[in-house]
Parts: structure tokens; C-alpha cells; sequence
């Protein structure tokens, strides 16, 4: 009986490894400026812009989490990383990657996580508690709120509202309109008009 009960326990083992990963790979259409909902609470939300009317999104799933979610249609998509009672001490960092088009609305929400957009012009509205928060491009909006995470916005910006409690705020390229605050950290704007 021990010898048919190891190899189930190590099939077991393998299933719940393999299910506990899950590979991202969603697309859905999106209007050029249409509005995106991003929630990854552990782990890095990589936002890119493109030339497409839809948005696609691949990453992995961490261990602990309850799964990926995607959903919306043509003028409001939301996704995200589900985990057990939006608590992300308890999983593994997921990745998420995401295209829209360059005039999208996009807001990303993390807690334990870094978010790095590039080639975003619409407005965009970025939050981590504890992550890093990087933009490099010309969004005609952006606010960043992190509480223990660096700042740093490369590309000249027309509307710009940064804050941050523990972090450094670095911004290459100036704004026309700056709120800019830091608890601890500093604040450096290295070139460009504000």
C-alpha cells in the first residue's frame, strides 16, 4: 500500500505546484482612449503604450494567488491578480504586462509592487505602498502616490502631481503644472522648465 500512496502523494505535489503558476495571455479590443483599471497588489505591473485599438496583457500568477481576471469591452477594461483577502504577505510576486493604446486612461493600484510605464500619452494614475514607481514618456497627466517607493519620471510633462512619504522624487524633463511632496526624501527636477 506505501508504494502506490508516494507516487499519488508526488503527482499531488506536481498538480498543485503547476496550477499554483499560471501563464497571462489575454487580449480584448479597447478604443484609443479608452479606460483601464490595473490592480497587482504583490509584484510588477510593466504598462506599455502602442499603435493598436485593444490591449493584451501576459505575465505569470504567483504562488498564493487566487487567479488572473480580465474583463470590459471596448471603453473600459479592468484586470488584475486576485489574492486571499487583498493581503500580499501570503503569495508570491505575479507579473503583469500590459499594452494600450497610447491615449489610454490607465490607473494601477499595488501594495508590495513596482510599476514601470513607457509610451503612455493619456492620463495616467499610478499607486504602491511599498513598490518603485517609474515613467518614462509624455502622459498628459500623471499623478504618483507611494508611501515607501522612489519616484522617477523621465519625458516633459504638462500636468504632474507627485507624492511620496519615505521615497526620492527624481524628474528629468521639467512640468508646465507641478505638485511635487516628499516626507523623508528628496525632490530633485534635473532638467527641463517647471
Amino acid at each position: 500500500m506505501p508504494r502506490v500512496l508516494l507516487p499519488l502523494l508526488l503527482l499531488m505535489c506536481l498538480t498543485s505546484a503547476a496550477a499554483a503558476q499560471r501563464t497571462i495571455n489575454r487580449r480584448l479590443p479597447l478604443a484609443p482612449d479608452g479606460a483601464v483599471r490595473i490592480t497587482n497588489f504583490a509584484g510588477i505591473v510593466r504598462l506599455h503604450g502602442w499603435d493598436r485599438d485593444s490591449i493584451a496583457v501576459t505575465g505569470e500568477v504567483g504562488r498564493g494567488s487566487k487567479g488572473f481576471f480580465m474583463g470590459g469591452d471596448r471603453t473600459a477594461v479592468k484586470l488584475g491578480v486576485d489574492i486571499p483577502n487583498d493581503d500580499p504577505t501570503g503569495v508570491d510576486a505575479s507579473t503583469v504586462e500590459v499594452w494600450v493604446p497610447t491615449g489610454s486612461r490607465v490607473r494601477v493600484k499595488s501594495t508590495r509592487g513596482s510599476i514601470v510605464v513607457d509610451g503612455v500619452t493619456g492620463a495616467l494614475d499610478l499607486g504602491s505602498t511599498a513598490g518603485d514607481v517609474r515613467v518614462t514618456g509624455v502622459p498628459r497627466e500623471l499623478t504618483v502616490e507611494t508611501m515607501d517607493g522612489d519616484v522617477e519620471l523621465d519625458g516633459a510633462l504638462v500636468w504632474l502631481r507627485a507624492r511620496t512619504a519615505g521615497g526620492d522624487i527624481t524628474i528629468r524633463g521639467g512640468a508646465e503644472d507641478l505638485v511635487s511632496a516628499s516626507v523623508s526624501g528628496t525632490v530633485r527636477v534635473t532638467t527641463g522648465p517647471v
